[in-house]
């Protein structure tokens, strides 16, 4: 299946729950998030691995959500993923345009990914992560991002600290503006 646009509702599933796949493709999501990472504890990573590589067709793309790319399940997601390709990978904690390379190493330069900034690394390197051609849109993961940064998990805060921070925040007149902390 071909991706030429954004998903914009894409429904998560517990990698280790595959009867939940064909329910979640047919809740009216335009895509189906299975889930490998948060989702997922430690001892049921093996089956969620198992489900990926018995995974039955779906009417909606499929996005898989590795694990991040310093984890110990990153190059085994991977493994399982070059076996069985979805239609689309997520990539959690994307801190570097290497990141998205890696994958792309893996899996071919044709597959999407959707990198999923997390940290004030992953925003200082957002303009060079959506350059790499693998990348279709990126995704902001706001509770994970709160925690690096010491702010508070609501959107007000980090609307703040996010508009005041950018890589040359200017005001109407061309000064910089005052920064979030």
């Amino acid at each position: 299946m071909h991706l030429s646009k954004p998903l914009t509702v894409p429904l998560f599933v517990p990698g280790h729950r595959p009867e939940l796949l064909s329910k979640a493709a047919a809740s009216g999501a335009d895509a189906v998030i299975m889930d490998l990472e948060d989702a997922v504890s430690e001892a049921d990573k093996p089956a969620a691995h198992e489900a990926l590589a018995a995974r039955s067709t779906l009417r909606v793309p499929l996005v898989v959500r590795c694990n991040g790319f310093g984890s110990i399940w990153f190059e085994k997601d991977l493994e399982v993923l070059a076996e069985t390709p979805p239609d689309m990978v997520m990539l959690p904690k994307a801190e570097s345009a290497s990141h998205i390379e890696a994958i792309a190493q893996k899996l071919g330069s044709e597959m999407p990914i959707i990198p999923i900034i997390e940290s004030a690394l992953g925003l200082g390197a957002v303009e060079d992560i959506m350059a790499h051609p693998s990348v279709l849109q990126c995704a902001f993961g706001h509770l994970d991002f709160s925690l690096d940064i010491g702010a508070e998990s609501h959107w007000e805060a980090l609307h703040y600290c996010l508009l005041y921070t950018s890589p040359s925040p200017r005001d109407q007149r061309g000064s910089r503006m005052p920064s979030c902390g």
